[in-house]
Parts: structure tokens; C-alpha cells; sequence
């Protein structure tokens, strides 16, 4: 100690040893310029006489770029009088160690709650391809109510370093109780899948007070981590839940590919009961209604699961002859979404997966599993996407509107591609396909694109009448062709899409019949559905590109509004079967998430609900036939009265302060612009055009002075917050309009001196806050992912949602912003939610009830898998 006080006296004054572990003893230091405590972490002898000085700093300095607020950043790093140190905040708290010695076992809800924060930082880490290799108890540290992950990526530093000298030691890297059945066989590459693991193990302590194995030396505990199966949790504490059980069983599977593909997946599935199977303990304790409910929700899925399985196995063993089996189908359990954004679908080469993503949220289904996983895609969602020739990489199409890679092994971190004339699919919609030679095709709009992914080169394959618009994709076998389903621009009837195939050389579409969408399935079908929801196949020549023969009925009620379609490799058929026609109906939930109807009931596709100033009445958006309007209903007498009738989209509605008018957006004209709209007069009133772009959503300060415009830049894919005081100014001027970000979901605060806002510019969508009307300084308020702000009437208090749950962080305005963490109200899950555009819900003017938007107690859609239908097509055809 000594020493190192002598050597580091400039900078930082050794205070005492706080303790010791595998690679480094720890001082407490005061930092001498900053005037801040910090823990100096000195490396053993032996390890630094085996790395090297100057190797470990540079490897190191890749942890110096992680900023998180569950991960414990890299202050300093060194060498001083050959001692070689790393610096790092003090934490006044304890270490996760600590607390399992004191309490041995934790509350669940602790322990669900440290190994969600963990799983946090994790997955942001590796979306940046830096793996921990480390995590133990003794590496997660607590203060106050939150986790923060220590010492991130010096394992990997140790090992990068260190190279052969490191093996000569005979030091090892990782805990053994801890340490993955790769990392423990000394596997050279080691992904983020190795880390899930780890926490699985760390979660396993939390909830049983032991690890999964123990033994009485390194060699016994090893062997069973390579040879052993773990006990559920649940058979230990028989209070564990079934969910949480699932999720750290799965955690701990042997091979790397059994496991959760993310970390982000892991802590999803630990509070998501009806995505993950139980684990045969129900008999431990009797069961609750509750406990009931949960169960039938997962043997649901696991019957669908099994289903399919054993219809598989059937029809392989008999040669899928018709009279083996007949048509068979299965509803997949796939849980609820909270986006109102249509799902997609694709499947995996080999058949074994699917993905389905529905703007903000990509989740995986392999038949092996009884659930899906969510996939850690980096930000910007998902509209459309396709797997790769080899099935272990997504392409993917998301907002702002971009092209990534992601692997789907953990291999590499997401990638962005830039592609110019990228199509709107978010407006247009379209199709996207890894071809075999590892060329993506992109169409949407009128064009049709090849991106080279390992060069990011783009070429423009073919352009279509601009008068019509690509819906949909499917490159057929000779790569010349495709299948496309194209509809006339600016049309909202599904009456008039029409399947084609599209010529790659001339740009020439030949039309085959009416249809919503079209899928080719060897040797010769088209898998077709109708407007009216109907599926059917139809015999198709690939050479000669016309139909053949006529339509066979293959099953109805495929959604019209979701007309995806699939058939993987081994033919089966994956379709989004209709549901209930309605998104939810507005409702009053008080803050601990009490639900109250309206009275009388409402019924219809209802959206952005808004209150007016003074409580009384409700204009929410409907959506009938893929039009909008607005409707308006008196809180106190239930009276209904329709506001627009457009036949066009026209909604995003917002009170004037005065109560008696609304600002509404409308498409009418082809372009998304703002109207002014007056309770006692019918007629929509176009406002001045302030900005050359469209606009898709507007606020109003309190005093009717500015209006706050988000505009939405269609060729870059990115939204941007203008404001305008409209008797005064003919150009909006920028509020938060950053040229390499984009910003949505504006909400001015009461008071009109605070703009809250959702940008991507910290790498995901989070809200931000920034000074109205000039933007002198901006204060990032969410930290795992944030949408849809909104500030209280008293504005003292800022309402998103995050992690699933209405939050709300309290705020202080007097001299500057200051927002206090968050305290969570209640699961956004049960209610529509809108994403990073619009908000989806409103405040009442006492500030206690919110206006939700709830949704139907079924799925508006179900993903259904269809068996045997070609043997069904050999049938009909007799």
C-alpha cells in the first residue's frame, strides 16, 4: 500500500484496503482533482508479471466507451511503480456477495429486480460486442434499490493480454460456480450467450441461497457443470414462480444455442408468465386461481407446440400420403405484443424458426421451444425482415427507416448498412429476401433494390410505374423474376391489389389475379390470399409464369389487415388468423392500475385518446376500413358525435387550450398536414403550411402562443420538433431537429417553458427533455428505453412508459430540470400502446386517473400453422 501511495500521491490519496479477490486487491482513494471517492483496483503480482503493462491498458480502454446507468464505468487506468491499476466510482453500498452472506436467500422480487438491471447492461454491452466473461456476486454491486455491474470486460482484457503467458500461470479466468460449460472447456470464443449463462447461475443463487453446482473443489464443480442438470429453483423454494423458474433453467442450458439469444430476452421472460412453459412442480403447493389461469395459458402453448411436432413426426414417417393425414392446424401461443403496429413474418432456411416483428419489438419461435425469445436488434425495431442463407443472421427494416444485420448467435453486434433510396416501408410497406447468393432484395414503393451486405453496395434492379406501389416480395427460383403484389398509389382498397410478376430487366409487371398477398412454394403453387380474407393455392408454372389450373380453398379468416404469409422449407404454413376486429376501448385507470369503464360501453378501433382541458370530453381516433376519423364523447352524458368523415386518414388529434376546437391531422390532400377543427362547425380548416414537410403530430402551449409540429422526413427516415407561433411566424423554427437523430412524441409541459420528447441519440429511444421555446440545454430522463411522455396537469410530475410499466419521475423546474428516478404505476401490457411516434393515453385533471386505451382479452390475431394441405391439394384435385 505504501508503494502505491508513494506512486499515485499526485493524483490520488490512498485512504485504506477495502479487500481482496482473484485478480486484484481494492483501495478506497480519494481523487484528489475531482474531489470524489474511488475504488483503485490493483492487479496481482503474478497476473501483471504474466499481461504486461502496456498490453492490458490498451485492451482495456474498450470498457472505457461503456456509459450505462447499471454498469460501473472505467475512471482510469495505469501502471505506477510497476503496480498495475484500474480505477472505478466507489460505491457506497454493498457487494451482491455480501448481501447472499447475509441473507443467503433473496426476495423474489429483489432478485427478479438485480437480475433484470444486470440483464440491462449486459445486453447493452453487447450490442457492442463486449462480453463480461466474469459475472459473479462479488462483480454486482448495490446502492439503494439498483444493481450496477463491476469490473465489465477486464476478463476479456486479462485473457486478450495475457495470450499464452496467462496458461503458463496457472491462473484461470471466471468462477466456476458461474463459469459456462464453453468457458469451463476453455473455448477460445466466447459470446454473449456465456454471460447469460453466468446470470442465470447468479439468479439461480439470489432465489436458492446456493449456486446451481457446487462440489468440493474446482475439478467437481466443473465436471458437473458439464455433465449435471440443474434443480428448478421452484423444487428448493417452492414460491418460486413458474416463469421465473423457466427462465433460469433456460439460462442454464448446455449448449450455448439452447439458451436465450439475449440478455434483453432473459429479463423478459422473467416476469412474462404466459410465454414460458412451468416446470412440473405444481405439486409442491396447491394451486390458486391465479396459478390456475397462468397454467392453462402455458399448456395452451405447449400444446399448439406439441401439435405441430407431432403432426411433423406423422407426416414424415408416413411420406405424406393424403390418406395418413388430412389438413391440420395449430394456433402457436405467442403472448401479447404492446404495439399497434401489424405484425410480419419470415422463416428460418431450415424451417426450424420463425420470426415475426411488429415495429418495435422482434421476437424468435423455434418449434423446439415452448415460447418465443425476444431478439436483441440493436435500436430501431422492426418492419420487415429475412433470414440469411444460413439462418444465423436477420436482415432487418426498421425506423428510422435503415437497413441492419443482426446475428442471431451473438456473434457480432447489430450492423448498419446505409442504403440510398431506401424504401418508406413503414408507409408503403414491402418485402425483403436473402437470396442464396447472399444478395438482399428490398422492394416497396416503386423500386426494387439488390444490397450487397459484405460490401453495403446497392444497385437499383428495377422501377415500376410510379402510379402503382410494391406491397410485397418473393424472388422467384431464377433470380430474374419476383412475385409482387402491387396496389395503385395513394389507393385504400383492398379490392385493388393485384399479384404480379415483376421482371427484373424490363421493369414490366405481368398480372395474375386480385389478391392481398402471394407466396411461392416448390415445385409449383402460389399460396394466395384474397381480400376477403380467404387462402388459397393456386398451381403456378415458374418458367412460364402463369397459373396452370384452378384455386383450391386451403382455410379462411386469415387477417386481412395482417395478410403475411409464410411456408417454410419444409412446407409448412404460417399464417396471422383474424381475430376480434377491435385494438380495446377506452378506459380510466387509476395509479395503481385499477381499470373503470366508461358507461356506456364504445366499441370500435379506437387510438390516441384525448382529454379536454376541463375533463369533460373524450375525441379519440376510430379506424374503420383503413380510414380514420375522429369521434368525440361527453365523460358525463356518454353521448357519441362523429367529427370528421374524410374517407381519408385524419386523426392525431389535439385540444386547443380554449376547449372548444381541435388540431387534427389529416392526409386528404395526399400529404399529412394540420387542420383546425371547431366543435360547432363541421368544416375542417387547413392551416398555414410552416414547414415543407408533412406533419404528423402536433401540441399546444397552454396559452395558445406556439404549436409544436413533428414532422417526419420521408427520405431520411427521420422525425424532427418544430415550433410556430401561428398569428406571429410564417416558418416553424427547430426545437429538437438534430441532422443524424430523430425525435418524436413532443409534449409541452403546463407551464410551456419544458418540451418532453423521444430520441434515439443516446443510441435507443429514450425521452428527453430540453428548455421551450429556445433549447438552451437538454436532460435525458429514461434510461432503459423510454416512449411516450406526457406531463402532468400539476407539472410536477413527467409520465412514459418504460420496461413495460407506466412510470412516473418527478420533476423540479425552479432554476433548472431535474428529474427524480422513476416510480412505476403499473404494466403497460393489458393497454395499446403506440411506440416512439404518438402517445397513446392521456391524464385526467386531477392528475390521479389516466385515460387507456385497453385492450381486447384475446389477441386481435393468432399465428396459425397449417400441415399436410399439399397432400390436402392431392385430395381436392380427385
Amino acid at each position: 500500500m505504501e508503494r502505491l501511495r508513494a506512486a499515485l500521491a499526485d493524483r490520488y490519496r490512498i485512504e485504506r484496503e477495502l479487500g481482496s479477490g482473484g485478480m486484484a486487491t481494492v483501495h478506497l482513494a480519494h481523487d484528489l482533482k475531482h474531489g470524489r471517492e474511488v475504488a483503485i483496483k490493483v492487479v496481482h503480482q503474478e497476473l501483471a508479471a504474466a499481461l504486461g503493462g502496456e498490453r492490458f491498458l490498451a485492451e482495456i480502454k474498450t470498457t472505457a466507451r461503456l456509459q450505462h446507468p447499471h454498469i460501473l464505468p472505467l475512471l482510469d487506468s495505469g501502471v505506477a511503480d510497476g503496480l498495475l491499476y484500474y480505477v472505478m466510482p466507489f460505491v457506497a453500498g454493498e457487494s451482491l456477495r455480501d448481501r447472499l452472506n447475509r441473507e443467503k436467500q433473496l426476495p423474489i422480487d429483489d432478485a427478479v429486480r438485480i437480475a433484470r438491471e444486470v440483464a440491462d447492461a449486459l445486453g447493452y454491452a453487447h450490442t457492442l460486442a463486449i462480453v463480461h466473461r466474469d459475472i459473479k456476486p462479488e462483480n454486482i454491486l448495490l446502492q439503494g434499490r439498483h444493481a450496477a455491474v463491476a469490473d465489465f470486460g477486464i476478463a476479456l482484457a486479462v485473457q486478450s493480454a495475457g495470450g499464452t503467458r496467462l496458461t503458463q500461470t496457472g491462473l484461470s479466468l471466471g468462477t466456476p460456480n458461474y463459469m459456462s460449460p464453453e468457458q469451463a472447456m476453455g473455448d477460445k470464443t466466447i459470446d454473449a450467450r456465456s454471460d447469460i449463462y453466468a446470470l442465470g447461475a447468479v439468479t439461480y443463487e439470489m432465489l436458492t441461497g446456493e449456486p446451481p453446482f457446487t462440489g468440493a473443489n474446482v475439478q467437481a464443480i466443473v465436471a458437473k457443470v458439464l455433465s449435471d442438470r440443474p434443480r428448478p429453483p421452484s423444487m428448493v423454494r417452492d414460491t418460486v414462480p413458474p416463469e421465473v423458474d423457466a427462465a433460469v433453467l433456460k439460462c442454464l442450458a448446455k449448449l450455448p444455442a439452447d439458451r436465450f439469444i439475449d440478455a434483453q430476452s432473459f429479463a423478459t421472460a422473467l416476469t412474462t408468465p404466459s410465454r414460458y412453459a412451468t416446470t412440473g412442480r405444481e405439486g409442491f403447493r396447491a394451486p390458486g386461481l391465479a396459478d390456475r389461469a397462468r397454467r392453462w395459458q402455458v399448456v395452451s402453448g405447449a400444446l399448439a407446440a406439441t401439435t405441430l411436432a407431432l403432426a411433423a413426426l406423422l407426416f414424415s414417417r408416413s411420406g405424406g400420403t393424403a390418406q395418413d393425414l388430412g389438413l391440420i392446424r395449430a394456433e402457436v401461443e405467442i403472448g401479447l405484443t404492446n404495439t399497434l403496429t401489424p405484425p410480419t413474418l419470415a422463416s428460418s432456411p431450415d424451417g426450424r424458426s420463425i420470426v415475426y416483428c411488429n415495429g418495435s419489438e422482434i421476437w424468435i419461435r423455434r418449434w423446439e421451444d415452448f415460447a418465443a425469445t425476444r431478439v436483441r436488434a440493436g435500436d430501431g425495431g422492426c418492419l420487415v425482415a429475412g433470414f440469411s442463407p444460413d439462418g444465423r443472421s436477420l436482415a432487418i427494416i426498421g425506423l428510422p427507416t435503415s437497413l441492419r444485420i443482426v446475428s442471431l448467435t451473438g456473434e457480432a453486434p447489430p450492423r448498419t448498412i446505409r442504403v440510398d433510396s431506401l424504401p418508406d416501408v413503414a408507409i408503403y410497406s414491402g418485402g425483403i429476401e436473402w437470396t442464396s447468393d447472399d444478395d438482399l432484395f428490398i422492394a416497396s414503393r416503386y423500386v426494387l433494390l439488390r444490397v450487397h451486405p459484405q460490401n453495403g453496395t446497392t444497385d437499383v434492379v428495377a422501377r415500376i410505374d410510379s402510379t402503382n406501389t410494391i406491397r410485397n416480395l418473393d424472388v422467384l427460383p431464377d433470380g430474374r423474376n419476383s412475385l409482387v403484389v402491387t396496389s395503385p398509389s395513394g389507393s385504400t382498397t383492398l379490392q385493388e391489389w393485384r399479384i404480379g410478376v415483376l421482371n427484373h430487366e424490363s421493369g414490366v409487371i405481368d398480372f395474375i389475379q386480385q389478391g392481398i398477398n402471394a407466396a411461392f412454394v416448390e415445385p409449383g403453387h402460389l399460396v394466395v390470399v384474397r381480400d376477403d380474407g380467404l387462402l388459397a393455392a393456386v398451381p403456378f408454372d415458374p418458367n412460364t409464369r402463369r397459373t396452370t389450373g384452378p384455386a383450391t380453398r386451403l382455410t379462411d379468416s386469415v387477417s386481412a389487415q395482417v395478410p403475411t404469409i409464410n411456408v417454410t422449407t419444409d412446407g409448412t404454413l404460417i399464417y396471422w388468423r383474424s381475430g376480434a376486429t377491435t385494438l380495446g376501448h377506452p378506459v380510466l385507470v387509476d395509479r395503481s392500475g385499477a381499470v373503470q369503464d366508461l358507461t356506456p360501453p364504445w366499441n370500435a378501433q379506437f387510438l390516441i385518446p384525448r382529454v379536454s382541458p376541463d375533463g369533460s370530453r373524450l375525441a379519440v381516433e376510430t379506424s374503420v376500413a383503413g380510414t380514420s376519423d375522429i369521434w368525440l364523447r361527453d365523460l358525463r352524458s356518454g353521448q357519441t358525435t362523429r367529427l370528421t368523415t374524410t374517407g381519408s386518414t385524419t386523426g392525431r388529434q389535439t385540444w386547443h387550450p380554449d376547449g372548444r376546437s381541435l388540431t387534427i391531422i389529416s392526409d386528404r390532400t395526399g400529404t399529412p398536414l394540420p387542420y383546425h377543427r371547431r366543435l360547432d362547425d363541421a368544416t375542417l380548416t387547413p392551416m398555414p403550411t410552416f414547414d415543407k414537410r408533412g406533419i404528423f403530430g402536433t401540441d399546444w402551449s397552454r396559452d395558445g402562443e406556439w404549436l409544436v409540429l413533428r414532422t417526419d422526413d420521408q427520405a431520411l427516415g427521420k422525425g424532427d420538433i418544430l415550433a410556430v407561433r401561428p398569428r406571429v411566424d410564417s416558418v416553424a423554427v427547430p426545437i429538437a431537429a438534430s441532422p443524424e437523430f430523430a425525435e418524436y412524441s413532443p409534449a409541452l409541459s403546463p407551464d410551456g417553458k419544458w418540451l418532453a420528447y423521444v430520441s434515439n441519440e443516446s443510441g435507443r429511444y429514450e425521452v428527453w427533455v430540453t428548455s421551450f421555446p429556445v433549447p438552451q440545454g437538454k436532460w435525458q430522463v429514461s434510461s432503459a428505453g423510454g416512449t411516450e411522455p406526457l406531463w402532468a396537469r400539476s407539472g410536477r410530475e413527467l409520465f412514459y412508459i418504460t420496461e413495460g410499466h407506466l412510470v412516473a419521475a418527478a420533476v423540479t423546474t425552479t432554476t433548472t430540470f431535474q428529474a427524480a428516478p422513476p416510480q412505476r404505476l403499473f404494466s403497460i401490457l393489458p393497454f395499446a400502446t403506440y411506440g416512439i411516434f404518438n402517445r397513446n393515453y392521456d391524464i385526467m385533471p386531477d392528475d390521479k386517473r389516466f385515460m387507456m386505451i385497453q385492450r381486447n382479452e384475446e389477441p386481435t390475431t393468432r399465428l396459425v400453422a397449417v400441415l399436410n394441405w399439399r397432400a390436402h391439394l392431392a385430395t381436392a384435385s380427385r
